[in-house]
């Protein structure tokens, strides 16, 4: 059933990937492949309360994986709780500390909660962060 809802994920139909997907998971609940694609389809649709929820169940998996803390962190922000999206953010460095990303959002939500010192010093870090990755990435095309 999976083939099914990623074909139609493929396809921009995401009416029919929710189906398929909630058709799926009545059988297999414990299904991650299908909990991600449900998750990613919330997302794309801007649906954050759905995509949280499934992100959430993801975590229940694995605690460790930086594609669900962004994107988990991501749902947060979009629903204004910008404390549990800074925790999420937070736990994306934590598990990768070159993701400047993670770093530029958390500061984000710092600006959001008002608590602007910390924003600033956080941010700062990011943009080193953006800089170092810049800098990698045109040195790899240089000695290619």
């Amino acid at each position: 059933m999976y083939e099914v809802a990623n074909y139609y994920n493929q396809k921009k139909q995401y009416e029919n990937v929710e189906e398929i997907g909630r058709k799926a998971l009545a059988n297999y609940p414990e299904n991650i492949k299908i909990i991600s694609l449900l998750a990613k389809n919330a997302l794309v649709q801007n649906k954050f309360f759905l995509a949280k929820n499934r992100f959430e169940q993801l975590l229940e998996f694995n605690k460790k994986t930086v594609f669900v803390h962004i994107n988990l962190g991501n749902c947060y922000f979009n629903l204004k709780e910008y404390e549990n999206a800074y925790q999420q953010f937070l736990r994306v460095l934590e598990l990768d500390n070159t993701h400047h990303n993670a770093g530029l959002l958390a500061g984000k939500c710092l600006l959001m909660l008002e608590r602007y010192q910390d924003a600033e010093q956080l941010l700062r870090t990011a943009v080193l962060l953006v800089d170092q990755a810049v800098d990698d990435y045109y040195m790899s095309y240089a000695i290619s």
